[in-house]
């Protein structure tokens, strides 16, 4: 088997589980919040900060659409 297939597979296993635990912790991190500032204020800091998180990602996140994972 080709050693890059092979590492290739296990980062997306890592990424894969990374990925549900992200999503396990955003669950739980929506739930003080919204007791404490209604599910719309919750919403409302998330969506802040996002706004705030945009011109770091326009500046600092690289464009990868069209590039393969090696180019990358």
């Amino acid at each position: 088997m080709d050693v890059a297939l092979s590492r290739r597979r296990v980062a997306v296993a890592i990424l894969v589980v990374l990925g549900w635990a992200a999503a396990a912790h955003a669950e739980d991190a929506t739930l003080p919040p919204a007791n404490v500032v209604g599910l719309a204020g919750a919403y409302a800091l998330y969506a802040r900060a996002a706004v705030f998180s945009l011109p770091f990602v326009l500046a600092l996140v690289r464009e990868t659409r069209g590039k393969t994972l090696e180019q990358m």
